[in-house]
């Protein structure tokens, strides 16, 4: 019987997340599966406005791609805990929830040993020797807050500056200036479970 290989998974919830796989000390990005559905509204030139949702039928192909890419292949899955946000509509609330519980799904199709975090846990980690990103409070607050995203954008560029971290990477935009948070995040992820979870 053939000995199985050990990858590190993160995964950074939401429709607009990613999935990034450490194996052997190289790196593989997934895109969360989308299609574009119509809002209601019309454009200008009368076509009607789309936005892109989560592909709940996509979840499959997806898992599917990543066990042709990952043949025998133990997945260690880092993924965020996370809960709805108060004061979120019930749509927003219920659609979260539905598309973290699909991708949850597509960890379970992988077999993969899922371990969760808080968002505070593996970001204090990961944060703890670089200077955090800070700007001004929301409205009806006063002082700063920590920008999660802009620190994670500092960190990667510090210490893996030649990472394509771009959303889109046939897109001819430079790396510096078009660094994806959700990609970033999924890739912390699985740097905090490499670091942590061996």
């Amino acid at each position: 019987m053939s000995v199985q290989r050990r990858a590190h998974l993160g995964l950074d919830p939401g429709k607009t997340g990613f999935i990034t796989i450490m194996l052997d000390g190289k790196f593989t990005f997934y895109p969360m599966p989308t299609h574009k559905v119509e809002t209601g509204k019309k454009l200008k030139n009368g076509n009607p406005q789309m936005k892109p949702v989560f592909h709940d039928e996509g979840v499959m192909s997806l898992a599917l791609q990543i066990r042709r890419d990952f043949p025998n292949t133990h997945f260690t899955a880092i993924v965020e805990d996370v809960h709805g946000i108060v004061g979120s509509s019930t749509t927003a609330v219920f659609s979260f929830g539905f598309t973290v519980g699909m991708q949850r799904m597509l960890l379970f199709m992988l077999r993969a040993e899922i371990i969760a975090v808080s968002p505070q846990k593996w970001m204090n980690y990961m944060f703890r020797d670089i200077e955090k990103v800070m700007v001004p409070a929301p409205k009806n607050k006063s002082g700063v807050k920590h920008d999660t995203k802009g620190t994670g954008a500092a960190l990667v560029a510090r210490d893996w500056p030649n990472m394509d971290f771009r959303k889109d990477p046939s897109k001819k935009v430079s790396l510096r200036d078009a660094i994806c948070s959700d990609k970033v995040d999924s890739f912390l992820m699985c740097i905090y479970g490499y670091r942590n979870y061996k």
